[in-house]
């Protein structure tokens, strides 16, 4: 009996170091790509396309009754495009400044679980501005056929045409980030699957 509870109990702390272990190196992978220099660029143009978003969207509230969700989709879609902005600099500054190679356990630790909370919410996050960027489709195109912006007491077709102009031409930008942003993890992927050794961290990618 006893000689069964010693080899369960080993069991039990091998799959609990096994599950540790996986977890430490997703978190290095994470480390590792926000410590990149990706992000310095991505950021502020993030930014700066959610305040196009934001300057239409409430510039133009309640003036596109051909269809009001268009300006919900604007302002909505900024609101989650800065959220992820702040998540990423987050995640930055967590790879930059709290994690170090050199660095003690403890402080390394809370840096492995800050960027796995940090990516984990990202996750979350595009994946409803992904299903919002769809539905805003609906919405924008969907006017298109009938939209005219000349006569705003014809109520059932007007949309001002800066407005329109800008909610069209954005979405097509957003499914080309989106695109973009998954080639990049295809990329990753396709890189780690060939056994392509990544740098240490610490290391060429500062």
């Amino acid at each position: 009996m006893q000689l069964n509870d010693v080899q369960n109990g080993s069991f039990r702390n091998n799959n609990v170091g096994d599950t540790s272990t996986h977890r430490d190196k997703r978190a290095d992978r994470l480390l590792r790509f926000y410590k990149g220099q990706f992000h310095l660029f991505v950021i502020p143009i993030s930014i700066i396309i959610a305040i196009i978003h934001l300057k239409f969207g409430i510039e133009y509230f309640g003036q596109c009754t051909i269809q009001p969700l268009i300006i919900t989709y604007m302002i909505t879609h900024a609101s989650v495009i800065i959220v992820v902005s702040v998540l990423a600099f987050f995640g930055v500054i967590t790879a930059r400044c709290i994690y170090s190679p050199a660095g003690a356990n403890n402080t390394n630790t809370t840096a492995h679980h800050l960027v796995l909370i940090v990516a984990f919410l990202t996750l979350i996050l595009m994946s409803f501005s992904f299903a919002w960027l769809v539905a805003g489709s609906v919405w924008v195109f969907g006017a298109k056929s009938s939209v005219q912006g000349s006569d705003f007491t014809i109520t059932t077709t007007y949309c001002p045409s800066d407005l329109y102009r800008a909610a069209f031409l954005l979405i097509i930008v957003n499914y080309v980030v989106h695109v973009v942003v998954i080639l990049l993890i295809a990329y990753k992927q396709l890189c780690r699957n060939n056994g392509r050794v990544e740098p240490p961290l610490g290391g060429a990618m500062d």
